[in-house]
């Protein structure tokens, strides 16, 4: 149920838009902050459903990066949307999407920057940019495998102890 659904049911929920709106800011007031957490605790209907941060992000970098070619922006979610599919997102817990999520991003941003460094290294350039572009490229290459291997660890303790999922899923959520 996402926010617009929940303020189309109940008047009392405008308040939760107004709240919404106070903290979406750069510096918002500690005391709205503090009721936004308190409300988002007591309606987890707000969150739950919702799109995760890790999605939105995932969504910003394929805006940001393919912004002038709508094609390459629906290939990206297509394949991003395939990837997680082959990781079994279906029958994931919640903990389980959440790494694979990780990877999806992890995935992308390496793609991304990947890109960057056969555009820039592929024209004149200074030692220093390619440097640079060795240095991020490989920094996401590091954070990519090590977010498939945080995906494969769980799931090898999830076969040797299957309640793990339902364990730490719940954990997480507390």
């Amino acid at each position: 149920m996402s926010l617009l659904t929940l303020q189309s049911e109940n008047k009392d929920h405008t308040f939760i838009k107004k709240l919404v709106d106070r903290t979406a800011m750069e510096n918002p007031k500690h005391d709205d902050l503090r009721a936004l957490h308190t409300m988002l605790k007591k309606c987890p209907e707000v969150w739950e459903e919702s799109q995760s941060l890790v999605e939105f992000t995932i969504d910003s970098c394929i805006n940001k990066f393919y912004d002038k070619s709508p094609a390459f922006r629906e290939i990206a979610r297509l394949k991003i949307e395939q990837l997680k599919a082959d990781l079994g997102w279906q029958d994931a817990c919640l903990l389980e999407r959440l790494l694979i999520s990780n990877v999806t991003l992890a995935y992308l941003r390496w793609i991304i920057i990947g890109s960057g460094f056969d555009t820039k290294l592929s024209a004149s350039h200074t030692i220093d940019t390619g440097n640079y572009w060795a240095k991020q490229l490989n920094i996401a290459n590091r954070h990519y495998l090590k977010s498939i291997e945080a995906l494969t660890k769980f799931r090898q303790l999830a076969l040797a102890y299957p309640a793990i999922k339902r364990d730490l899923t719940s954990e997480v959520l507390m």
